[in-house]
């Protein structure tokens, strides 16, 4: 089983795991895991989120993530909001920082962010310039068009 998995294409996916309270049509944890399980649908993929390991290196969720970004073959970051939060949160800082600060984390990155999200200047004017993150950053209005987005860049780049 664990030597099947491994010679499968890796895809890490990063977001919010904000749980729904009613005020989204479906919550960004939910999210997260419909594109988990539909990447999964794709021969040789296995797709994950850090949850997914539990307590690992007890909880140095740093290392936990440099270790699963490291074992990854592509970075799925989903950045979103909605009108009534600011939810890109210090998580999502912390590992943009660590992707930015690592070449070859930077190299197999991609940015899926929900039109109309609030973004700070340091992703708007740093992280998406085009010597970063900027030419593979994309933007999606629901959750099947982030799906649909994702698993086409999976298609035509990661195959």
């Amino acid at each position: 089983m664990w030597k099947e998995t491994f010679e499968k294409k890796k895809i890490f996916i990063l977001g919010a795991y904000v749980n729904d309270d009613g005020s989204w049509e479906i919550s960004p944890k939910q999210e997260l895991f419909k594109l988990k399980i539909s990447l999964q649908e794709i021969k040789d993929i296995c797709s994950f989120i850090m949850e997914d390991f539990g307590k690992l290196l007890e909880e140095d969720l740093i290392n936990k993530f440099y270790i699963l970004a490291q074992l990854s073959d592509l970075i799925v970051n989903v950045i979103e909001c909605d009108e009534k939060r600011f939810i890109i949160g210090i998580g999502h800082i912390l590992e943009l920082g660590i992707i930015l600060a690592k070449r070859e984390l930077t190299e197999k990155t991609v940015v899926y962010v929900r039109k109309g999200a609030k973004l700070s200047l340091m992703l708007e004017k740093g992280a998406f310039k085009e010597h970063y993150i900027g030419s593979r950053v994309f933007f999606f209005e629901s959750t099947e068009e982030l799906i649909q987005k994702v698993k086409h860049f999976v298609l035509n780049e990661l195959q």
